[in-house]
């Protein structure tokens, strides 16, 4: 039956073009569906439902004749993509969980995106799904919590830690057994090497300690080196490089920390790069040359919400410079290909034959290959 109503719901959001004049938050859309549920409520007086109050999860309640309840979570996507952030784990449950005729027979999520400007679509796009099947992955910043995905079939975490589990018998356990699953989750889904873990202290401590970048493996150690580039090339490219937003970024989006993090990017400070030119550059321009295969990656195949942060953040150094605009309706990979090829940063180099050092324009062209 909550499908039934949930398929009648998608199909009406689908088929209004208006929405494009009229949603453009999360609130907005929140405010539309309870619209829309509303409408529907009029023609087919079948169900009831109420708002469950700012920040409460989920959003809404939905009652059938037959007396079930069923939980509906309301996200939305401006940007295109199908990810969110979902609830804290640690989420305090009500008291109506412990009573069986009011707790949920099932939460479900509804989940709009808005298209991007280059898939040149007309409507909105609705996927729903159960809140468990969602759940693809929990990330940490100052607490652990979940992360929704709906563009990917990768199981569910519960159905992997445990197949009899689900999200609404997850939501109930105590702070101690949710903090059991959480080390759990990294012990099975993280590397092997207990070094590439995040972790909880113990059972009656539930905060988990950030990374230190130096005992990730390499290829985690690549993936945040490549990612620094792409959010922050007016920062790492100049004379003297500020790190400052890279390590901010590394702690918000992967929970990792570095005692010496210039050293990650330009440890040695100057080399020779090319054979044939007898120049020494800073390093950091040979490790950015070195790892562009990994940022073209990040770039063709954006995880979770990295394009949104993209655009943001290059949007937000462009400001109304008239030689770079950001072009939403290109690719990521054209788009950041464009900055480094007219960024054109002040730094210091170094003559091998004469040790002259002077401060130079760089073409960031002899470090980056288009194709």
């Amino acid at each position: 039956m909550i499908e039934n109503l949930l398929d009648s719901l998608k199909n009406r959001i689908e088929n209004d073009n208006s929405i494009f004049d009229s949603v453009n938050s999360g609130n907005d859309f929140e405010k539309y569906v309870i619209q829309n549920l509303d409408e529907l409520k009029m023609s087919r007086n079948d169900f009831e439902f109420k708002h469950n109050g700012p920040h409460s999860f989920p959003d809404l309640t939905i009652k059938f004749p037959d007396g079930y309840l069923f939980g509906l979570e309301i996200k939305f996507s401006s940007s295109g993509n199908w990810y969110s952030k979902g609830n804290s784990v640690f989420e305090t449950h009500s008291n109506k969980e412990n009573d069986e005729e009011l707790a949920y027979k099932e939460i479900y999520i509804l989940f709009g995106r808005k298209p991007k400007p280059k898939e040149n679509k007309t409507n909105c796009e609705i996927r729903y799904s159960t809140y468990s099947n969602s759940i693809k992955k929990i990330e940490v910043t100052h607490s652990p919590r979940f992360a929704v995905n709906m563009s990917t079939d990768q199981k569910d975490i519960f159905s992997i830690i445990n197949p009899e589990d689900t999200y609404l018998k997850f939501r109930v356990k105590s702070t101690s057994e949710k903090t059991e699953f959480i080390k759990n989750y990294f012990s099975k889904l993280t590397k092997s090497n207990n070094q590439d873990k995040w972790y909880v202290t113990n059972e009656e401590d539930t905060q988990i300690k950030p990374m230190n970048f130096s005992k990730l493996n390499n290829a985690e150690k690549s993936k945040i080196l490549a990612e620094s580039f792409i959010l922050f090339p007016y920062d790492l490219f100049q004379k003297i490089g500020d790190y400052s937003e890279v390590g901010a970024n590394m702690i918000t989006r992967h929970f990792v920390y570095s005692t010496s993090l210039r050293d990650s990017f330009s440890a040695g400070g100057k080399t020779q790069i090319f054979d044939n030119i007898y120049i020494r550059y800073p390093k950091i321009l040979n490790t950015f040359r070195e790892k562009q295969e990994d940022i073209k990656n990040l770039l063709n195949n954006p995880q979770d919400n990295l394009e949104e942060i993209c655009f943001s953040t290059w949007e937000s150094r462009l400001g109304d410079s008239p030689l770079l605009k950001i072009d939403k309706s290109l690719s990521l990979l054209e788009n950041y290909s464009n900055i480094i090829l007219n960024l054109k940063p002040e730094m210091e180099i170094e003559c091998i034959h004469s040790k002259e050092k002077s401060i130079k324009k760089i073409d960031l062209s002899l470090f980056w290959s288009i194709s």
